[in-house]
């Protein structure tokens, strides 16, 4: 399980992720570039594709309707979002 925090200044996420009883390292929290919204710091929980899409459909500038999860991904799937003035949202896992 992915544990995000965020105390006002730092996001912080784990870096572990499981594949079966193999344990691998990931990056979990990123600096986007967005057009529409300057320099964000990003953080996700659950499935890979959907923090890939996620970072794409913010560096485009959310400009288009983004991913969706599939059902089965939904109880998992999420992502944090951090602006330069420090204000704080929750990416659904319904973009767009």
């Amino acid at each position: 399980m992915t544990t995000l925090a965020w105390d006002g200044r730092t996001l912080a996420a784990d870096r572990a992720v499981w594949s079966g009883a193999i344990c691998y390292r990931v990056k979990k929290v990123y600096y986007v570039d967005s057009p529409k919204r300057g320099r964000l710091l990003v953080g996700f929980t659950g499935t890979a594709w959907f923090a890939l899409l996620a970072l794409d459909w913010l560096r485009a500038g959310e400009l288009a309707p983004g991913p969706q999860c599939p059902d089965s991904d939904k109880g998992n799937t999420m992502g944090i979002v951090v602006d330069a003035k420090r204000r704080v949202w929750r990416l659904s896992q319904t973009l767009g």
